[in-house]
């Protein structure tokens, strides 16, 4: 929960996030099952906001 409050507080930091989860969420989703559901979830949450 911290690290998310972190992201949100560091613009350039959110920006590179958000490349890099949108990337590798997509990779993670067809690779790993269990990885997918909390990576999907982090990146989709930090996307949204």
């Amino acid at each position: 929960m911290p690290s998310f409050k972190e992201r949100f507080r560091s613009s350039r930091k959110y920006k590179k996030n958000k490349d890099a989860a949108a990337s590798g969420t997509d990779e993670n989703a067809t690779g790993s099952d269990d990885h997918s559901g909390s990576g999907a979830s982090s990146s989709h949450y930090s996307v949204d906001y």
